[in-house]
């Protein structure tokens, strides 16, 4: 399961519940899903209802950013400011362009080790 919270992991020091987050949020969850052999998806939102520019926009559009081929008109997804947090205090523009650097750099070898850590961690307790 991806949420946001693992982004704190990822050394994230801002909330989790704005627009940048949502998206970096969206590119862990489409390199985990390509690392895991999922090419393509489908974003159902079920009954509830949308606003474009919302998070659930700025996460999908991170996981196709990630190589998750998912589709999305550009006229929902938030404005670039708003992905990178520009409109922002608290560095979240600088710390949002590290995180999505290391998260783009990763690789399916990485999610491998990420996994057996994780297991391992969890089977400690």
């Amino acid at each position: 399961t991806i949420t946001s919270d693992m982004l704190k992991k990822l050394g994230w020091g801002h909330s989790c519940k704005n627009i940048p987050a949502a998206y970096l949020a969206g590119m862990v969850m489409g390199k985990t899903a390509v690392a895991a052999n999922i090419s393509k998806a489908v974003p159902d939102t079920g009954l509830q209802s949308i606003t474009r520019g919302s998070k659930i926009f700025a996460a999908i559009k991170g996981a196709k950013d990630a190589g998750l081929d998912i589709q999305v008109a550009d006229d929902v997804v938030p404005k670039e400011g708003a992905i990178t947090g520009a409109n922002r205090t608290n560095n979240i523009p600088e710390d949002f362009e590290k995180l999505k650097k290391l998260i783009a750099s990763w690789q399916a070898a990485d999610f491998a080790g990420k996994k057996a850590n994780a297991n391992n961690r969890s089977k400690e307790r």
